[in-house]
């Protein structure tokens, strides 16, 4: 799900599961598509298109799961004391613990990239 997003953002300049979808199922060249764990073919009909977009969403909706203490509907706008209550629960133990989720998933999406490429000897000037 993640690399899905991250190409769509690459390629589209958006953030969107659709999106992810599309590129991981249509758009991936066969090495990465194994290397992703995505079917060598593309699904052809009409179930097997929302049998792949639902594992897409429960591989969404398992990341947002970890990562949020206060999961609400975000497809609506909650009024000022909802938003309140769902706050509130960052400042809980929860709430923390999952703060310092999301802090090393944000660093490992950065640093680890940057890594690998000095390991390769794509950004050795990096090490001077």
């Amino acid at each position: 799900m993640l690399a899905g997003l991250m190409l769509a953002v690459y390629y589209t300049g958006r953030a969107t599961v659709s999106d992810a979808w599309r590129i991981l199922h249509f758009r991936l060249q066969p090495a990465a598509r194994a290397w992703l764990g995505i079917p060598e073919v593309p699904p052809s009909t009409a179930g097997a298109c929302i049998a792949a977009s639902r594992r897409l969403y429960r591989g969404l909706d398992r990341i947002t799961t970890a990562l949020d203490p206060a999961r609400c509907d975000r497809r609506r706008r909650l009024d000022q004391a909802e938003a309140d209550i769902y706050s509130a629960a960052w400042d809980e133990a929860v709430g923390r613990a999952a703060a310092n989720r999301l802090q090393r998933l944000a660093n490992d999406l950065v640093l680890v990239p940057v890594r690998l490429a000095q390991q390769r000897g794509y950004r050795a000037e990096l090490g001077r």
